[in-house]
């Protein structure tokens, strides 16, 4: 397994799903998804809402992952790193306001 420093210096697209899960508090199904073939972050476009029905996840759980998959994205568009480890207080990031969101990557427009 790559450690702290690697994984910083993978892409998003690259990321071990662990990591997204983890950032989505919905580590308790990473052995699923890996079951599924999920081993990365970008394996999570092939994913639908249906899958993640089929993975046992609630509706609450897919709106939360939905919004964490923008979130995580949005984390490293704008740092160019991964997600900070959220187990230490140390080298913590400010979380993205809203404003720096639209100022950096235009308003979200509804599909």
């Amino acid at each position: 397994m790559a450690n702290s420093t690697e994984k910083e210096s993978l892409s998003v697209n690259d990321q071990p799903i662990s990591i997204f899960l983890e950032f989505a508090d919905l580590a308790t199904f990473k052995t699923v998804f890996q079951g599924f073939g999920v081993e990365k972050f970008d394996h999570l476009n092939d994913v639908q809402d249906d899958d993640l029905l089929k993975f046992g996840l609630s509706n609450i759980e897919i709106r939360r992952f939905t919004q964490k998959v923008a979130d995580f994205r949005s984390q490293h568009a704008i740092k160019g790193v991964a997600v900070e480890n959220t187990s230490s207080a140390a080298g913590a990031c400010e979380p993205v306001t809203k404003q720096q969101s639209t100022v950096l990557m235009g308003p979200l427009k509804p599909y």
